[in-house]
């Protein structure tokens, strides 16, 4: 498992629709990406409702929902969203780089768009830059205190950097809000939690 990828990790959890398969949901949220980078932001709000009623678990839609859902609701710029949505099809395309600059500029725009810092932070992750990965899990999670998609990333980017006393509390916090669907997640939290805390146990 690589423990800094987990909202990739999440894509995996799928309900399988009787009438429609992975791949027409995955295009109908890409069409939800394409259309929240055109700013036709009720369009995108759209499609990825669309996508979690087809698959409730496809984590990133529940993510760029909210995100135009705020949009919508006047609580977030346009010009944010956008390069947020851009941001995440720069990931798509493993455009690090590109992701960043767009997330940068997002955060220049809406200093507290929570889930900016969470997607700059799976960035760094995947640089393998844990300490950069910890510093905006912490600010994301800040703005978001009730969201447990982030506090597992951020156990998992503590974890691999070895800062255990804070991949401790991550994990636990993670494991008070999540629900009962992340079973596998709760699972894996469940034991890594155990292992830090009983180290003579897996020797």
């Amino acid at each position: 498992m690589k423990k800094s990828q987990v909202i990739f990790l999440f894509n995996t959890l799928f309900i399988f629709s009787p009438l429609f398969s992975q791949d027409e949901i995955k295009s109908l949220y890409n069409s939800g990406l394409e259309v929240g980078s055109q700013a036709k932001f009720d369009s995108a709000h759209t499609a990825f409702r669309k996508v979690l009623e087809l698959d409730s678990l496809y984590l990133p839609a529940k993510f760029n929902w909210q995100v135009a859902e705020d949009v919508l609701s006047g609580q977030l710029p346009e010009a944010a969203a956008r390069c947020y949505f851009r941001a995440i099809q720069f990931g798509q395309l493993d455009s690090l780089d590109k992701k960043i600059e767009q997330l940068d500029t997002a955060l220049q725009i809406s200093p507290d768009f929570g889930l900016a810092y969470n997607e700059r932070a799976i960035c760094w992750a995947n640089k393998a830059e844990y300490d950069k990965a910890i510093a905006d899990y912490n600010k994301a999670t800040q703005l978001l205190p009730q969201w447990p998609e982030i506090y597992i990333n951020l156990a998992l980017s503590c974890d691999k950097s070895k800062h255990w006393e804070e991949a401790k509390i991550a994990y636990t916090r993670f494991l008070e809000l999540a629900p009962s669907s992340y079973d596998w997640y709760i699972i894996y939290a469940r034991k890594r939690l155990y292992e830090l805390q009983n180290p003579d146990s897996i020797r």
